[in-house]
């Protein structure tokens, strides 16, 4: 009733405001007055919700632009320099510069949506194949849940997947060996909704977040019901209509792709503290990440796939596994294969909450200052630099022993190079792999940072 209550105490300010208005100005106080309103709406219901700062962080740039351009159009000419039209120019130069920093400040969001609509006007003109039409219109979803230790958000992780307005699906969830509430949450989330969940226990020691998911989808490919499988975590707040938004993008993929294609999709995120105000409406935006950037190569120096908004086919789940234990993360082995094997589409909208709260597995790192000066501490220490390239190395070569008859010589040829790379290989030949090959990361200030590191070896 907050939203009654407040267009009441508005009214009382509303109606003599708009009077004296509409008296002095005519209809653009009336529109000036509305305005007033509806921003005093906005401030009231935001105060509300706790949310009046994480707006006011992420518009205020925004809006001081606006501010000045709309004083700057208000201005007389002759007041910047009379009886010239050296003045009249260096106005709209001024107004084009307001512009095009607006511009730039939103280019993360907007570069994702285009190339979302260009990709589906493309995907819309492939034709269809056959089978792909056989496939009932609601399909079963399995989502497999990893869970350690997170009695502190699992209830409310749980109660938002079963709360999805897409019915047809089945949550697996595995614990790995908690010592915290999470098994007795777990016992009675089941004991409730033992229609929708399935708790998997197996006794086996820990296995880590990559062994948990290795397992749960082992366990769902064994069962061989679901048609589709998400992955999820144990903090987060999934959006009530996540499962059908990715469904969607999914069948829509399969349609010209085919059934026995390996599909990957996934979305974008909303990222939030640890009592989910907002810290940031776009994971993409946060750690300035381009989600069209999924090739092979690239996808082996950065991961563009976070695993909780992952969806992929019975197709991909059958060439994936099993996932090696070496592997930096199970998400990003499943981008590697679908980028190798398939395809990969992207949704530009958050379908979730992504709960920040300083004990997560990986978590987002928001790309500023703080970053840069961590990642220049890595490039200074060669031992870091290397270790952590290594690792990526690593996966390369797991890669690559696992698929290398099935791969294009050519891009074996390059994983090959890449994997083999170590400090002692010469400057040139350091650069000629990771940029001309392509095995790069995304963004001017990393490649630089990159480059430097290779150089000094």
């Amino acid at each position: 009733d907050l939203t009654a209550k407040f267009h009441l105490i508005e009214l009382a300010f509303y109606l003599p405001v708009l009077w004296w208005a509409i008296s002095t100005w005519g209809i653009a106080g009336a529109a000036l007055t509305w305005d007033l309103r509806v921003a005093m709406d906005a401030g009231l219901l935001l105060l509300a919700s706790r949310h009046i700062m994480t707006v006011a962080n992420t518009m205020t740039h925004s809006l001081l632009l606006v501010g000045l351009s709309f004083s700057l159009a208000n201005l007389p000419v002759a007041a910047l320099h009379p009886h010239s039209l050296f003045a009249e120019r260096w106005f709209n130069v001024i107004e084009g510069l307001l512009l095009l920093i607006a511009l730039v400040g939103t280019r993360g969001s907007l570069n994702a949506w285009l190339k979302y609509f260009w990709v589906q006007r493309r995907d819309r003109h492939r034709p269809a194949v056959a089978s792909a039409n056989v496939e009932c219109s609601e399909p079963m979803v399995a989502i497999v849940m990893a869970v350690y230790n997170g009695a502190a958000f699992l209830e409310e992780q749980v109660n938002s997947i079963l709360n999805q307005t897409y019915r047809h699906f089945h949550l697996y969830i595995r614990d790995d060996g908690s010592t915290d509430e999470s098994p007795v949450i777990l016992e009675r989330l089941f004991r409730q909704h033992s229609d929708q969940i399935t708790l998997i226990q197996d006794g086996q020691q820990r296995q880590g977040v990559v062994g948990n998911f290795q397992t749960l989808l082992e366990s769902v490919q064994r069962k061989g019901r679901e048609s589709y499988i998400m992955l999820a975590d144990q903090d987060d707040v999934w959006f009530s209509d996540k499962v059908a938004r990715t469904l969607q993008r999914m069948q829509e993929t399969e349609r010209w792709a085919g059934k026995d294609t390996p599909v990957l999709i996934h979305t974008d995120l909303c990222v939030v503290d640890g009592h989910l105000h907002i810290m940031d409406p776009s994971f993409w935006h946060y750690q300035h990440l381009d989600p069209a950037k999924d090739d092979l190569r690239s996808l082996c120096m950065q991961n563009m796939v976070t695993g909780c908004t992952v969806m992929v086919n019975r197709s991909l789940l059958g060439k994936a596994l099993p996932i090696p234990g070496q592997v930096l993360m199970h998400d990003w082995w499943l981008g590697l294969v679908a980028a190798a094997f398939g395809v990969i589409r992207f949704l530009p909208q958050a379908t979730m909450f992504y709960r920040q709260h300083g004990r997560n597995d990986t978590g987002a790192k928001k790309f500023g200052m703080r970053y840069l000066f961590r990642a220049f501490v890595r490039v200074v220490s060669s031992l870091e630099f290397w270790r952590m390239l290594q690792r990526m190395q690593l996966q390369a070569a797991l890669f690559l022993e696992r698929y290398k008859y099935n791969l294009d010589p050519i891009i074996a040829e390059d994983l090959l190079r890449f994997a083999h790379m170590t400090p002692r290989t010469r400057i040139l030949e350091r650069i000629y792999i990771v940029f001309f090959l392509n095995f790069s990361p995304q963004g001017l200030i990393r490649n630089l940072g990159l480059a430097l590191r290779l150089v000094i070896g």
